[in-house]
């Protein structure tokens, strides 16, 4: 009996441990509801409260994974790519030919009965859209499932996964950490394609006007003192170097 009782626990962690797994992988989906409140650490782009608050993103942009969040505004100025979720404590402005794979959430700080989430033609939303507020969308596809206030409204393609008037879910933002001291930049100016480290990391002006890489490689602190970035096709790499235990 008690091989027998032990067999069966054995086979019961087992079980459990799976699915815990199981959970954990769907968690990290784009489409998962973002944990309440969310980290720092959980945003590629983030613009905190002080000053104007605004996430703007150019034409020609592509960002993978994270999130992009901004306490005020979330903006794209062009045919921007962004393989993440979307986060917003007050709005969201996406314009034409928009490719959205991930989450859009807006939470209408400002109690706005204007639109919250204004988004232009040729788009296309893979996840699930959670607006506390009106919604316009010129055209394009809606894969998931829309979510507004009732009294609100919703204009814009059919969304595959419906249209529900109910309360929206919307993640709490993280908040920011306290200013840091850091050692003085250069005052060199840079306009060629670079490799950096963090040793001695402090570098200058990095003036790129197009078809440039700036390649950070190996965890650490990097110190600028300015980016100026124009034209198409500028890239920021980072590269941890194998390195899977630094800052």
């Amino acid at each position: 009996m008690n091989t027998i009782m032990h067999t069966m626990r054995k086979k019961l962690f087992a079980l459990l441990f799976s699915g815990g797994i199981f959970l954990s992988t769907a968690s990290s989906d784009l489409f998962a509801q973002a944990p309440a409140p969310m980290r720092l650490t959980d945003f590629t782009v983030y613009s905190g409260p002080t000053g104007p608050g605004t996430s703007l993103i150019g034409s020609s942009i592509t960002i993978n994974n994270g999130a992009v969040g901004a306490t005020r505004l979330v903006q794209t100025t062009g045919n921007a790519t962004i393989n993440a979720n979307i986060h917003s404590g007050d709005k969201v402005i996406l314009t034409n030919s928009n490719i959205v794979r991930g989450r859009i959430t807006a939470a209408n700080s400002s109690s706005s009965s204007g639109t919250i989430l204004s988004v232009g033609s040729s788009t296309n939303i893979s996840g699930p859209i959670d607006v506390n507020g009106n919604i316009v969308i010129g055209g394009g596809t809606v894969s998931g499932v829309v979510t507004l206030p009732p009294g609100s409204t919703y204009i814009g393609p059919v969304p595959a996964g419906d249209t529900v008037f109910a309360p929206p879910s919307l993640p709490t933002l993280p908040s920011m950490p306290d200013e840091r001291g850091f050692d003085p930049a250069t005052s060199e100016v840079i306009t060629s394609n670079q490799t950096y480290t963090p040793s001695p990391g402090h570098y200058g002006n990095i003036n790129y006007s197009g078809n440039k890489t700036l390649t950070l490689k190996g965890p650490g602190v990097y110190v600028f003192n300015s980016f100026t970035w124009t034209g198409n096709s500028n890239k920021l790499v980072f590269d941890f170097n194998g390195n899977t235990t630094g800052k």
